[in-house]
């Protein structure tokens, strides 16, 4: 088991990460995750036996890299200064399919200062690589936050104000990030976000990974 501090201080208690050798049946008075390869029914079994609730199911995609992209009325830059107010706001009001809005336990408010802090630890350079914009005359239509592995760069949380939705605004910020990198490009999302699902079939991405995503509320 692993302590989750970051996350913690955002639920105001304490969050703790189960891993697949610990036992389900945990005592704790605490917020409590873990994730499961769908495979591992079994394990998907006891631990709903001791509690824990399915909330989603993670999909991880992924492409190699290398992609033309299109010209169209979205730029994508490393973000500045004077966009995080404007990329904050995105963060934390235009989420609303994340395993954290998708648990009925969780407070709306609590989840979208999840995702508000998530971007601007990133945004502070403590978490992850970089974070590309897409802007158009109006600010900030969108962001996409990278982490970078030894392999791959990731994904690791992207969003587009609900205004500018269908503009191809998201479209431009991955495209950048696959025709800028030479390593494979990862993505995770929940099946519940089958817009999402089908957005990154659409620029090439095939599925490599599911897990079920599990909490449990001591």
């Amino acid at each position: 088991m692993r302590d989750d501090p970051w996350l913690a201080e955002r639920l105001g208690r304490p969050a703790i990460t189960v891993e697949a050798q610990d036992d389900p049946d945990v005592s704790a008075a605490a917020f409590l995750q873990t994730r499961v390869p769908t495979s591992d029914v079994a394990r998907v079994g006891a631990l709903e036996r001791a509690g824990w609730s399915v909330i989603d199911v993670t999909v991880t995609l992924a492409r190699e890299p290398g992609f033309e992209p299109r010209a169209g009325v979205w730029s994508v830059d490393t973000a500045a200064a004077g966009d995080r107010d404007g990329l904050l706001a995105i963060a934390q009001d235009d989420y609303d399919v994340s395993r954290f809005h998708l648990d009925p336990q969780i407070p709306g408010a609590v989840a979208r200062r999840i995702k508000h802090d998530w971007l601007a630890a990133c945004l502070d350079g403590k978490r992850g690589d970089r974070v590309l914009v897409a802007a158009g005359d109006d600010g900030p239509a969108g962001f996409l936050a990278v982490l970078r592995t030894p392999a791959t760069q990731v994904i690791d949380l992207i969003a587009v104000r609900a205004a500018a939705r269908g503009t191809g605004a998201g479209r431009a910020l991955v495209a950048h990030l696959l025709a800028e990198s030479g390593e494979t490009v990862e993505v995770g999302t929940q099946i519940a976000n089958v817009g999402a699902l089908r957005f990154y079939e659409t620029l090439g991405f095939t599925a490599r990974d599911t897990r079920y995503v599990l909490h449990r509320h001591g």
